[in-house]
């Protein structure tokens, strides 16, 4: 069987065209991809400012003492404004000290705008707490924050109210 030149030329043509598409796309996969899936990092956290209030937050026991009934722990924190745009919280961290180096963690979801101040209230159980051989003698919280579809807890971020008085 004898080629025709001018069938073969085209061929090659078609050859030479799949080969430089192939490459550019793999030149823009390995330039791009990187861009697009940067490793989030903790310097994101940074962009969120926040403080607890120590006067606004407290201790009450509701429904009998210890160990029966609830604490609730109030909690005031206060979102500084920001300059640029703050991260999406998606929850708080409440971490609440039972004394003798026992604690308790819970995710609450408070909607707490930049540049406003809330108090939040949380029931701790007494039956939890009588497990950890203690009450409620201070609680510490550090934002979950959103970014790209994933929640990055900004641990460093840690603010801690020690001692809390009891409500009025």
């Amino acid at each position: 069987m004898k080629l025709n030149k001018r069938a073969i030329s085209p061929l090659i043509a078609t050859v030479i065209i799949i080969a430089i598409t192939v490459a550019a796309g793999i030149v823009l996969y390995a330039m791009v991809w990187p861009l697009i899936n940067k490793p989030i990092t903790q310097t994101i956290c940074t962009e969120v400012t926040f403080e607890l209030d120590p006067e606004s937050s407290c201790v009450s026991l509701v429904g009998g003492g210890f160990p029966s009934g609830t604490n609730e722990v109030k909690v005031s924190i206060n979102r500084i404004q920001s300059p640029t745009d703050e991260p999406v919280i998606a929850a708080w961290k409440v971490i609440v000290d039972a004394g003798e180096g026992e604690r308790r963690s819970s995710d609450e979801t408070w909607s707490i705008p930049s540049g406003e101040q809330r108090t939040n209230t949380l029931s701790v159980d007494n039956a939890k707490l009588t497990a950890l051989k203690g009450n409620v003698i201070g609680v510490s919280i550090y934002p979950v924050i959103n970014v790209r579809n994933t929640q990055v807890a900004c641990e460093a971020l840690t603010r801690t109210l020690d001692r809390l008085r009891s409500c009025a």
